[in-house]
């Protein structure tokens, strides 16, 4: 597996993206790169940026569907 499929799968298990580096065992710098790889990605989204009842979002049954970033799959709030 590749550095950023390893360092995507350490996100999604709950690695703080501190501590990818040393999850990982690599270099915190490249763990830092790959973490914004997919940050600009859309498929992680930092914590500091999340906020409860997100307005991006689309979860009210009476709003239409529209397409949704990658970074919503999964949360509670994109229904």
């Amino acid at each position: 597996m590749s550095i950023l499929a390893e360092t995507f799968r350490a996100l999604s298990l709950g690695v703080p993206s501190s501590r990818i580096g040393n999850h990982l065992g690599i270099d915190a710098g490249l763990a830092e790169a790959c973490v914004d790889h997919w940050v600009r990605l859309g498929m992680v989204t930092p914590s500091g940026s999340l906020s409860i009842g997100c307005t991006s979002c689309r979860s009210s049954g009476d709003l239409p569907d529209v397409e949704r970033p990658p970074s919503c799959f999964g949360c509670p709030f994109s229904r």
